[in-house]
C-alpha cells in the first residue's frame, strides 16, 4: 500500500525504502515508511522508514530517518541516518551492523540547472576495518540557452564505507547537442 499527498506520504507492504544514494538507496523488503512532506509551512520536511528481507536466507533489517529543510524551489538540505543489521551468513559467527549519517544538498542555481552533493560516515563493527569510512557523490546536471546539455557526476565511497556503495570510485560526464533544428 502506498499513500501520498502534498502533507503526508505512507508506505506499507513488500516494496523499495531508502534514504539517500549514499546511505540506504533501494532495499526491497516488507516494510513501513512514513513522510511528513509539510512542516512548518512547508519550511521543513522528515521522515523514516523500517523494511526486513523476506525473500532469502540472508536476514538483514534496514532502518532509516531523515530530516530536511526545504530553501526555495526545488533547493533543500537534508540529514540522513541509517542502520543496517545483517545476520552472520556463517553461524555462530556475529552479524554486523553498519551505522551511516549523510548530509545532502539539492541546490538549483539557474533555471536549468541544479547540484547535488552529498557527504557521508560510517560506523560498523565489521572486522578488517581500514579507516577508509567515509563516501561523497557530486552531480551538476543542466542546459544552457543553447540547447545543451550537460552533467558531470563523481562518486567516492571507502573501501570501510558500507552504504549502497563500497570501495568505489567513479567519474562520469555528458554533453548532448542538437544536430538540426
Amino acid at each position: 500500500m502506498t499513500y501520498s499527498s502534498p502533507v503526508l506520504g505512507v508506505r506499507l507492504g513488500d516494496q523499495p525504502y531508502g534514504a539517500s544514494l549514499l546511505t540506504v538507496s533501494s532495499s526491497y523488503g516488507r516494510g513501513a515508511g512514513l513522510d511528513f512532506k509539510s512542516m512548518a509551512r512547508g519550511k521543513w520536511a522528515m521522515g523514516g522508514f523500517q523494511v526486513k528481507n523476506r525473500f532469502s536466507s540472508d536476514n538483514w533489517k534496514d532502518e532509516g530517518l531523515y530530516l530536511q529543510h526545504n530553501l526555495g524551489e526545488d533547493s533543500w538540505v537534508r540529514l540522513n541516518i541509517t542502520r543496517s543489521e545483517e545476520d552472520s551468513t556463517s553461524p555462530p559467527g556475529p552479524g554486523t551492523v553498519d551505522s551511516i549519517w549523510s548530509l545532502e544538498a539539492r541546490l538549483v542555481p539557474g533555471e536549468d540547472s541544479s547540484i547535488e552533493m552529498e557527504y557521508a560516515k560510517c560506523d560498523t563493527d565489521r572486522t578488517g576495518g581500514e579507516d577508509d569510512d567515509d563516501a561523497y557523490r557530486f552531480l551538476w546536471q543542466g542546459m544552457t540557452a543553447g540547447r545543451i546539455s550537460y552533467a558531470f557526476s563523481k562518486i567516492r565511497a571507502g573501501a570501510d564505507f558500507w552504504g549502497y556503495y563500497h570501495s568505489y570510485d567513479y567519474e562520469s560526464g555528458a554533453l548532448s547537442f542538437p544536430l538540426g533544428s
